[in-house]
């Protein structure tokens, strides 16, 4: 039996096993050795898939490094970036292609005058980093006779267990075989809900058409490469039309890839976006934006104020700004400024409301993207090639003349009648949202929710958990599954950054250390002196 299960290896794994080991060697208690398992289903430990193989290696953050962590952190990574930098520079150029060619070239200026925080890194390099970290912590524990790290090869598909008993854990290897594990703790490091899949069997029902449902299953190089495959096989340049369902970060990426792949681009006739707002994240220029937040002003002078009137405030100011032709990327600091201002004039059930019912509209119409990323789609929209509808995609048909063509039934915003796009499509990429935890595909999620071993969330886009970060009797969870969550410590409504990934894990790894060593009286205490360390983090502060 283990004492700690984490499923998942990716970096809240990674980090939650650092600030672990670091709290175990600083403050150690006369035990045995820990048991720790880590169930992981792909061949990759500690990275995930943003930050591992599953990525293409020029993929970059959204982010520029001074914001992407925070402190110690930063500083740390900084420094293994300088002293591994000749390795992974060289790495970049024999495998990046021409996208790393061209980041190489452009903030090679910047590397040399030590300005590493104005990097808009490659996203491979944080996972080399944590993962060395990751590494290093596990070979330390062992070092000292603290724990045992096993890594356990499958897929979690079920949790159960009765109250007071060590949960089990089924887990089904690559052939479907299943054995039974157990623990007396086990961590939800699972990171995102699988993909809302698109009309599945009418478009996966017929192969001649390539309908990519995940760009990172199995991984962005074999969809680029599905991608190529299909249009070299087409007889002419016409119907090589390309369609992608939602403008989020995903599909800004994919804009990316297939710019800076001459074999792909040159082949391509048309790309078309169908999203709800019909707009790609906004490119961070950097620019000082002079700009009065009008109605955000007038709503903090108001004797009280609800969660819809705050949206309806901010929304407006936003709408406002793009009128005006303003760079609303670079309002970010100054919204957010007086979001977190009004957020905490208002009553805390509104405070709630607002975190649970309208965050995730909010940080949709604040969506940012790098200079390097976002100039992609912006060369495809001069070449002619791209273009973007504010639409809802209905459903897709076969085209009549077959060969894998599909025609688009959409319709417009606002508007209720049914439209066909004048373009077949011959691939399509699903780069839309999650689906919702109380309807999921994933058999791990189903199987906690049907034992209900966790409760979905508000939102349903996470499990509820309490200050400690845990979801049920002894079943904890960290990263994106944490999104929807409004108590004293947490209030979040995504979990996607690093930089608030790694807060959460060092908050994780106390409650673990708490509950393995503390009786529960030690424990409050605890938690009350740790509480300080981590608001800071894990207030909506960063929006």
């Amino acid at each position: 039996m283990y004492d700690i299960a984490i499923v998942g290896s990716g970096i809240a794994c990674s980090m939650t096993l650092c600030h672990l080991a670091e709290r175990l060697r600083d403050k150690p208690v006369q035990t045995e050795m820990l048991r720790i398992g880590i169930i992981e289903k792909e061949g990759e430990m500690w990275t995930g898939v943003p930050y591992g193989r599953r990525s293409v290696i020029g993929a970059l953050t959204f982010q520029k490094l001074q914001e992407f962590l925070e402190e110690p952190e930063r500083s740390c990574y900084i420094e293994w970036l300088r002293a591994t930098a000749g390795s992974w520079l060289q790495t970049l150029r024999e495998w990046g292609g021409s996208g790393a060619a061209k980041w190489i070239s452009d903030n090679q200026s910047l590397m040399d005058q030590d300005k590493w925080g104005e990097l808009y890194l490659p996203r491979f390099l944080f996972g080399l980093y944590v993962s060395s970290q990751a590494a290093c912590a596990v070979e330390e524990l062992s070092r000292l006779g603290l724990a045992s790290v096993t890594r356990i090869q499958g897929e979690a598909v079920g949790i159960s267990g009765m109250s007071g008993r060590p949960r089990a854990i089924d887990v089904e290897d690559d052939r479907g075989a299943r054995r039974s594990l157990h623990a007396a703790r086990v961590v939800l490091a699972i990171g995102s809900p699988p993909q809302k899949a698109v009309q599945g069997s009418a478009v996966t029902g017929r192969p001649s058409h390539v309908y990519i449902n995940d760009m990172y299953s199995p991984s962005e190089i074999a969809s680029m490469y599905r991608i190529q495959k299909a249009l070299s096989a087409l007889p002419d340049k016409t119907s090589a039309n390309l369609l992608i369902l939602g403008s989020n970060a995903s599909a800004l990426e994919a804009l990316y890839l297939i710019n800076h792949r001459p074999r792909i681009r040159h082949r391509i006739n048309s790309i078309v976006i169908f999203s709800h707002s019909g707009l790609l994240p906004y490119k961070i220029s950097e620019e000082t934006v002079e700009f009065r937040l009008l109605a955000l002003e007038e709503l903090r002078i108001a004797a009280s104020f609800c969660a819809a009137d705050l949206m309806a405030a901010i929304s407006s100011d936003i709408r406002r700004a793009e009128a005006l032709g303003l760079n609303v990327a670079d309002l970010r600091d100054l919204v957010g400024a007086a979001v977190n201002q009004s957020i905490d004039l208002m009553h805390v059930r509104e405070q709630e409301r607002f975190i649970c019912e309208h965050g995730v509209n909010y940080s949709r119409m604040m969506r940012r993207a790098g200079r390097d990323t976002r100039n992609a789609a912006d060369e495809l929209v001069d070449q002619g090639i791209l273009t973007t509808v504010r639409g809802a995609l209905r459903r897709l048909e076969p085209f009549p003349s077959g060969s894998g063509l599909m025609r688009a039934i959409y319709t417009l915003a606002d508007e209720p009648a049914e439209m066909t796009y004048p373009l077949p499509f011959r691939i399509t990429i699903n780069c839309g949202g999650f689906e919702d935890l109380d309807y999921s595909s994933s058999r791990l999620i189903n199987s906690l929710v049907s034992n209900r071993i966790c409760k979905v969330n508000s939102t349903r886009r996470g499990f509820l958990v309490d200050e400690n970060l845990k979801a049920g009797e002894n079943v904890y969870v960290i990263g994106p599954l944490v999104a929807g969550n409004f108590n004293d410590r947490i209030r979040f409504w995504h979990v996607e950054s690093a930089s608030r990934i790694s807060g959460l894990a060092k908050l994780l790894a106390e409650s673990l250390f708490d509950s393995l060593f503390l009786s529960s009286e030690a424990a409050v205490s605890s938690t009350m002196s740790f509480k300080e360390d981590v608001t800071s983090v894990v207030s909506p502060s960063s929006l």
